[in-house]
C-alpha cells in the first residue's frame, strides 16, 4: 500500500503551485528551529550565570571557614612547642610527689589559657595523656577517664591512621566516652574540634594528642549567611564525605549526590542547581543547592515573546503563499499553455498581460518570441551552412601530409648521395612524421609507439652524440596491443628536456610494457634531476584537479617533470585525454624522486589490432 502511495506520487509531479506555497510555509521550520536553540542558550545562559555566582559564593564561603578554622591550627602549634607545656607532658610520663604535680599542673594550665587568650574564636585547649588516662583543659581542668575508649574512638573514627584531624559534633562523638571537651557536660557535643598527635612523645599506642575546640554555631552562623545570600541550601560534608549539617528551606530533604561531578564546580541534577567548594584547610565540603526556577525569572516571558513571534510569522507565511500563488502561479500557468500552442503550431497566439512586472517583460519577449519563430529557424539553417562551409574551408588549407612525406623522401634520396648520416637523419624524420600525422587514427599499436621514440632518441643523438640511450623491455603479447597515440613519446620529451638535460649524466630511458590480465601496464623511466615531495605532491593535485575546470587551462606555474622551470601541460593533456577515452577505467601514476629521477605509468585497457 505504501509502495502504491508513493508510485502514485511518482506519476503525478508536483505544480509550481504546490512548490510555492510549500517553500513559503518552510520559512516557519527554521524560524521554529531557531526559537528552540535561541530559548534553549537562553536557559544556558541563565544557568551559567546562576552557577558561577553561586559558585564564586560558595567558594568565598570555604575561604572564611579556612579563615576561621585556621587559628585552631596556630593555637595547637603554640601548645605543642610551649617549654612549659613540653615539660609537664614529659614530666607524667615519670614519677612525681603529689606538691610537684600540682604545682606543674597548675603551670602548665596558666600557659594553656595565656595560649587560648590569643585567638578569640578558639574556647578551649585540651591535652589528652593515655598513660595517667587524663585530660589537662581550659575548660574543664584536670579530669580523669575511666576508660581508652575515647583514645580507640580517637584513632579509628578521627585520625585514620594519620597525625592531625578535623572533628564535626556528631552522635558518634559519644562513643569518646568521657573526653568532655569533644562530648561536653550533657553529652551533647557542640563543638569543632582540631586534634594532632604530638610527636616525639607518648608511644604508637598511647600517643598524646592536643586538642583546640571552637563552638559549632560560629560555623553555622557562617553557613546560615551564604544561604541567606544565595537563596541555596547548604550542606556541610567532612572529610569522609559523610553529611554533618544542613542549612537551609530544603535541608530536610537528605543530601545531595555532588560526588559524581567532578569536571566542574557546578551542575544540573534534574531540577536543582547544585555547586560546592572543598575547603583546603580542612577537607570539607561545602554543597549548596537551589531550585533551578530561581534564576529563571525571565525565562517565562522569552517563553511568550518565543510564541508570539511564532504565531506572526505563520501568519505572514500564509498570507506570502497566498500573493505568490496569484502573482506567480497564474501567468506561468498561462504562459505554459500558450507554449503548447506554439508546440501544436499556432505561431499566431499572443499573451494578454497588462501589468509592468516580469511577467509583464516575459509577456512581450514571448510575443516577439512568436513573431519572429520563422525568421529565427531560417537563421539557425544558414548558420549552419556557413559552419560547415568554414570548417571545410579549414580543412582544405592545411598541409597535405603526402606532399611532406614526398618533400621528405626526396631530400632523403639527395643525401643518400652527399651524407649517410644526414640521409638517416631525414628518413628518421619522415618516419617520425608519418607515425605523428596517421590519416586521422587516434589509435596506434605499442610497436609503432616504440618505433617513433627510437627515431626520437635517434635524432636527440644526432645533436648531442651518445648522449641519451633508449631500453625497452616489451612483452610479445603487447607488441600488437593499442594506445591512445602521443600519450608515451611527450612522457618521454618530458625526461629529456625536464630531466635529463639538467643534469651532466648519461641520460637514461627505460619504457616497460607488460600484460596483465585485461589491462596493459606501461612504465616510462629516467635517471634525470626528478623533484621534491612538495613539488610531486602539487604537480599531482594539479594534474586531477584540471579536468574539473570549465576555462580555458593556461600553462601551470608550478615545478614541471623535474625541472623548476618548466610547464606539466603535456601531463595534464595527457590525463585528460585518458579520461575521455577510458573515463575512470585507468590509472595515471607518477613517481619521483629529487637528484635521482622520475617514473610515469600507465594501466589501460588492452585493445588488440
Amino acid at each position: 500500500m505504501v509502495k502504491g502511495f508513493f508510485a502514485h506520487l511518482k506519476q503525478r509531479p508536483i505544480t509550481v503551485k504546490t512548490k510555492l506555497i510549500g517553500y513559503t510555509m518552510l520559512v516557519v521550520v527554521p524560524v521554529f528551529l531557531f526559537c528552540l536553540v535561541y530559548k534553549h542558550q537562553a536557559e544556558e545562559v541563565l544557568k551559567e550565570k546562576a552557577g558561577k555566582l553561586i559558585v564564586e559564593s560558595v567558594g568565598l564561603s570555604s575561604s572564611w571557614l579556612d579563615e576561621v578554622l585556621s587559628g585552631a591550627v596556630r593555637i595547637s602549634a603554640a601548645t605543642g612547642s610551649d617549654r612549659v607545656v613540653t615539660q609537664y607532658i614529659l614530666s607524667q610520663q615519670g614519677t612525681l610527689a603529689d606538691f610537684e604535680e600540682i604545682i606543674n599542673t597548675r603551670e602548665a594550665a596558666e600557659r594553656l589559657e595565656d595560649i587560648l587568650n590569643t585567638e578569640t574564636r578558639v574556647t578551649s585547649i585540651w591535652i589528652y595523656l593515655p598513660q595517667q588516662g587524663k585530660v589537662l583543659s581550659t575548660e574543664f581542668g584536670l579530669y580523669q577517664l575511666q576508660d581508652i575508649e575515647a583514645l580507640k574512638w580517637i584513632k579509628e573514627k578521627a585520625l585514620h591512621n594519620e597525625m592531625q584531624a578535623w572533628i564535626y559534633p556528631t552522635k558518634d562523638l559519644l562513643l569518646a566516652k568521657g573526653l568532655l571537651d569533644i562530648t561536653g557536660l550533657k553529652k551533647s557535643p557542640q563543638n569543632v574540634t582540631f586534634i594532632r598527635i604530638l610527636p616525639g612523645v607518648g608511644t604508637d599506642q598511647l600517643p598524646v594528642i592536643i586538642g583546640t575546640t571552637y563552638h559549632k554555631f560560629s560555623i553555622e552562623a557562617l553557613l546560615h549567611e551564604v544561604s541567606e545570600k544565595t537563596k541555596t541550601t547548604i550542606y556541610l560534608y567532612n572529610q569522609s564525605n559523610k553529611l554533618v549539617n544542613s542549612i537551609g528551606v530544603d535541608k530536610n530533604k537528605g543530601s545531595v549526590q555532588w560526588k559524581s561531578q567532578q569536571s566542574r564546580d557546578y551542575f544540573f541534577s534534574k531540577d536543582r542547581l547544585i555547586t560546592f567548594s572543598t575547603s583546603e584547610l580542612t577537607g570539607w565540603k561545602i554543597v549548596a543547592s537551589a531550585p533551578i526556577e530561581n534564576y529563571m525569572g525571565g525565562l517565562s516571558l522569552l517563553n511568550w515573546l518565543i510564541i508570539s513571534f511564532l504565531f506572526i510569522v505563520l501568519l505572514l507565511s500564509l498570507y506570502s503563499a497566498r500573493a505568490l500563488t496569484k502573482g506567480i502561479h497564474r501567468p506561468l500557468k498561462q504562459l505554459l499553455n500558450h507554449f503548447k500552442s506554439i508546440e501544436q503550431g499556432d505561431l499566431a497566439v499572443r499573451m494578454d498581460y497588462k501589468k509592468k512586472d516580469e511577467f509583464g517583460v516575459v509577456a512581450e519577449g514571448f510575443n516577439q518570441m512568436a513573431t519572429t519563430q520563422e525568421n529565427l529557424i531560417r537563421s539557425v539553417y544558414e548558420e549552419r551552412i556557413a559552419k560547415q562551409q568554414a570548417e571545410l574551408n579549414f580543412l582544405t588549407s592545411q598541409i597535405n601530409p603526402h606532399f611532406l612525406y614526398n618533400t621528405l623522401g626526396a631530400l632523403y634520396s639527395m643525401a643518400k648521395r652527399v651524407d649517410a648520416t644526414l640521409a638517416q637523419a631525414l628518413i628518421s624524420m619522415s618516419r617520425l612524421f608519418r607515425f605523428s600525422l596517421t590519416d586521422g587514427n587516434d589509435m596506434i599499436t605499442v610497436k609503432e609507439s616504440m618505433d617513433t621514440i627510437s627515431y626520437y632518441i635517434y635524432l636527440l643523438n644526432i645533436r648531442n652524440p651518445h648522449k641519451y640511450v633508449l631500453e625497452t623491455f616489451i612483452e610479445p603479447d603487447a607488441q600488437m596491443c593499442k594506445v591512445p597515440k602521443l600519450i608515451i613519446q611527450p612522457i618521454v620529451e618530458n625526461s629529456v628536456k625536464h630531466g635529463i638535460e639538467k643534469t651532466n649524466r648519461l641520460g637514461q630511458i627505460t619504457i616497460t610494457v607488460t600484460v596483465l590480465s585485461n589491462d596493459l601496464l606501461i612504465m616510462i623511466s629516467d635517471n634525470g634531476i626528478g623533484m621534491s615531495k612538495e613539488k610531486l605532491v602539487e604537480l599531482k593535485k594539479q594534474i586531477k584537479e584540471s579536468p574539473k575546470q570549465k576555462k580555458t587551462m593556461n600553462k601551470p606555474e608550478i615545478e614541471g617533470l623535474g625541472d623548476s622551470t618548466g610547464t606539466n601541460y603535456a601531463l595534464i593533456n595527457i590525463y585528460k585525454r585518458l579520461q575521455l577515452k577510458y573515463g575512470d577505467d585507468f590509472q595515471f601514476t607518477i613517481g619521483s624522486e629529487f637528484g635521482k629521477g622520475t617514473t610515469v605509468t600507465f594501466r589501460l585497457k588492452k585493445e588488440i589490432e
